[in-house]
């Protein structure tokens, strides 16, 4: 009985070992890599796109409304598009 419970200890305690030394192999490995950097979004694509809203004249409002959907676009595309080059540029390395 004393030669099992003295197996048992033996046991737990290189368990316990093993995780812990293993804990420890990763504080000399070499830090990671920088991955492909994300450069910064033009101003103009970061600004929130404008919603003119309703007033006066319909036909004023309407063209007022086109007009920030095309600005909204744009900045959209040109956002999809930095993307895509970025993951691109990732894919590559």
């Amino acid at each position: 009985m004393r030669y099992l419970k003295n197996l048992k200890t033996k046991a737990i305690s290189a368990i316990f070992l093993t995780i812990f030394v293993s804990g420890c192999a990763g504080f000399n490995s070499p830090p990671p890599t920088v991955g492909t950097p994300v450069p910064r979004l033009d101003p103009r694509d970061e600004a929130r796109c404008i919603d003119p809203g309703v007033r006066g004249n319909a036909v004023q409002a309407l063209a007022d409304n086109r007009l920030a959907l095309a600005e909204c676009s744009r900045k959209h595309a040109n956002v999809v598009g930095q993307y895509n080059e970025v993951y691109q540029e990732a894919q590559g390395q």
